[in-house]
C-alpha cells in the first residue's frame, strides 16, 4: 500500500481489544475501543484507539467515546511520564462505511460537509473524508 511506503521506519502493531476486560475509558460508563494501534517510530510510540462505529444512532453532541478520544486522552499526553518515555496517545471514531456522514446525528447540524473541521473537534473520520486521508490520520495524527 502507497501510504505505508511514506513510513519507512515505522512498525505496527494492531491489537483487539478484549471487550468489558481490556483497556478501558470510565468517563462516563465504560468504553472499550475495538482495536488498539500501536505505531513504532525511532522518535517514539504513537498509541491509536480505534473504534469502528456506525454512529447512526448516536449523536456527536455530549458523546462519551468522542470526549475520552478529545478531552482524557490529551490530559494524558501532558502528563510528564508519557513525555518522558515518547507515548502519544490519540483515538478516532471510523463509522461504517454503510453510514453517510449525514446519517450521524448532529453532523449535519454543527459540521455540514466540513470533514476536516469534524475530524480534528470530534476524532471522527467519516467515509466522506476519503480513506487514505483517514488511514494517514490514524498514523500520524492530525
Amino acid at each position: 500500500m502507497a501510504c505505508l511506503d511514506e513510513y519507512p521506519e515505522t512498525t505496527l502493531y494492531l491489537l483487539r481489544n478484549a471487550s468489558r476486560s481490556g483497556l478501558a475509558f470510565h468517563n462516563r460508563g465504560s468504553f472499550y475501543p475495538d482495536f488498539v494501534l500501536w505505531v513504532e517510530r525511532p522518535s517514539g510510540w504513537r498509541v491509536v484507539f480505534v473504534e469502528p462505529h456506525s454512529m447512526r444512532n448516536e449523536s456527536i453532541i455530549d458523546n462519551p467515546k468522542i470526549e475520552a478520544f478529545t478531552q482524557m486522552l490529551p490530559k494524558l499526553n501532558d502528563r510528564a511520564e508519557f513525555r518522558e518515555a515518547r507515548i502519544f496517545l490519540d483515538g478516532y471514531i471510523l463509522p461504517a462505511p454503510t453510514t453517510p456522514a449525514s446519517y450521524i446525528p448532529g453532523v449535519e447540524e454543527h459540521y455540514g460537509t466540513d470533514w476536516e473541521r469534524l475530524a480534528y473537534e470530534q476524532h471522527l473520520l467519516v467515509e466522506e473524508r476519503g480513506a487514505y486521508k483517514n488511514l494517514k490520520t490514524v498514523l500520524q495524527g492530525l
